[in-house]
């Protein structure tokens, strides 16, 4: 499935930006992802799922899950945005669901996508700690790294001196 993936982009990189942008006929061969199941019996589940996670919108289909079109009303255009994570977790809870539906009917799987808090009023103090967090952790090391020449000194006088002591 690789060498498949990997053939159908080297075609894809044949053409320009502007071509797959126009047209969206060149990226049908090229699958949205790949399940490898290694191991599937009743005590056992195993496998491998792979997602395109190109990050460049013209290298995916227009697919409602890890690709889909927002209308802009503004300028009247469809406009891509691209949800990889979406569609992984899409790939995983289907045939995770598919598995339990057919070795345990009666447990029931709810699958979900929490995206991590953002604040965008930051106050000055949260950047003044920013600030202090960034100069830490640069000369933290710096000043542990200086410091090495004398303990080096420290360990080999004390060698030195118990030699000495004992001659």
């Amino acid at each position: 499935m690789n060498d498949y993936i990997y053939n159908e982009l080297a075609k894809l990189n044949s053409f320009s930006f502007e071509e797959l942008l126009i047209n969206e006929t060149h990226i049908k061969d090229v699958p949205d992802g790949a399940i490898l199941v290694k191991k599937l019996q009743k005590d056992t589940f195993s496998y491998n799922i792979q997602i395109n996670d190109n990050k460049m919108h013209v290298y995916h289909r227009t697919n409602g899950v890890t690709k889909y079109k927002i209308y802009n009303h503004v300028s009247n255009y469809y406009g891509p945005v691209l949800s990889i994570i979406s569609g992984v977790l899409w790939g995983v809870d289907l045939f995770d669901k598919a598995y339990f539906r057919k070795f345990f009917p009666d447990v029931f799987i709810v699958s979900g996508l929490q995206a991590m808090p953002f604040k965008s009023n930051d106050n000055e103090s949260e950047y003044i700690q920013r600030i202090i967090n960034v100069t830490g952790s640069t000369f933290y090391p710096l000043a542990i790294s200086l410091l090495m020449p004398l303990f080096m000194y420290t360990i080999v006088l004390e060698k030195e001196v118990t030699i000495a002591m004992l001659l």
